[in-house]
């Protein structure tokens, strides 16, 4: 079985949309089109949108994303904090909605980038990924866990942007 590359996009700018488009072409030509098989989750972005990703490439099946299908039930409107004030889910949330659905194909390896990191050649770690039983985790100085944020170590600087799930 192929493994499952999947872009995830919400509502973006014409220049955002620009930029998914160079990172399909790039990331799929880097990493060969027939080496996996590709989709695009999507929420929150409008018909003309949708059909300028869909006409990008023939191989891309489209998925919206629905928040019933979330892991984790995330639909307060607001949360508590330990001083007791309350703050927006939505402004505080993290970037859950990157893994809703959590998978899209748990049999086989999938890696779940955002729609503005492109992919200009394959590096040794996506291969090192695919012949392991690890998780693939992009790492940087800073985080941002939103509420989640108990969960992690801060010194870890997990990020969101490119998960590879064996």
């Amino acid at each position: 079985m192929k493994p499952l590359f999947r872009w995830i996009i919400g509502g973006v700018s014409k220049q955002g949309l620009h930029v998914f488009k160079e990172s399909i072409i790039k990331t799929m030509n880097s990493l060969g089109y027939d080496n996996f098989d590709w989709m695009v989750c999507h929420n929150n972005i409008d018909k003309e949108d949708l059909r300028f990703v869909k006409h990008l490439s023939p191989r891309i099946v489209l998925y919206e994303q629905k928040w019933e299908e979330c892991a984790i039930p995330d639909f307060c409107s607001t949360i508590k904090n330990k001083d007791g004030t309350s703050n927006d889910c939505s402004k505080v949330g993290g970037s859950l909605w990157k893994v809703c659905p959590a998978r899209m194909r748990p049999e086989g390896y999938e890696i779940i980038s955002d729609n503005d990191l492109i992919i200009f050649s394959r590096f040794k770690e996506i291969d090192e990924f695919l012949n392991s039983d690890k998780c693939l985790l992009l790492k940087e100085s800073s985080a941002y866990f939103g509420r989640y944020e108990n969960y992690f170590k801060q010194s870890e600087g997990y990020n969101s942007g490119f998960i590879g799930l064996p």
